[in-house]
Order: structure tokens, then sequence, then C-alpha cells
């Protein structure tokens, strides 16, 4: 996997790993969720722990609720992303960062 991002003072812009076969958003969705999704159990309470309660805002969760929640995030990583496949950024890796027009980042 590879995280492109950029370095410059106050952009912090940044993308998911580039896709392939083995990482993207519908086999991570996949793997992680299809079993909760198909329990007897998926409006059980979820245990997180109190700094994830608190970053998203609210105080408890169900399986429901996170599947939800992870495929909202997982629509916003395919609206946001530039470059989906490392070729992609190769073949642009000379142009500038898209939020601050820098040519400040690189792959961690």
């Amino acid at each position: 996997m590879a995280y492109l991002h950029c370095h410059t003072k106050g952009c912090n812009w940044s993308q998911d790993d580039f896709w392939h076969k083995g990482y993207n958003p519908i086999k991570f969705l996949y793997e992680n969720y299809e079993k909760d999704l198909l329990s007897d159990e998926l409006d059980n309470v979820v245990g997180m722990d109190s700094y994830w309660l608190e970053e998203n805002g609210i105080e408890f969760i169900t399986k429901r609720g996170l599947i939800i929640m992870r495929l909202k995030k997982m629509i916003r990583n395919i609206e946001s992303m530039k470059y989906p496949r490392e070729k992609d950024w190769k073949a642009h890796k000379e142009d500038s960062c898209p939020k601050c027009l820098k040519r400040d980042w690189d792959i961690d």
C-alpha cells in the first residue's frame, strides 16, 4: 500500500492508499463487514474506544451504524481520489499538489 500526501505546512492534503486487486474500498468492506452485515446481531452495540466515539460525536454505535459509517467514508474516499492507482500518480507525479499547488508531496 502507498499513502500519498503533501508536506506543505498547513496543506494536509492526502488520499487513501492506492487501489489494486488486493486493496480497494469494495474489498475492504467485504472482508471486514460482510460477516457483521449478515449476523443476527446487526443492531447490537459495538464496543469502540472512548476516543473514537468522541471523535465521531457519538455515545455508542451498533454494527449497523458502523457499517453505514464505513460505507459513507468509502464513498467519500472514492469521490475524492485524485489518483486511484499508483500508475495514475506516476503519470502525474511532477504535477503540483491538488490543494496547495506546490510540489511537496510523496508516498509513505
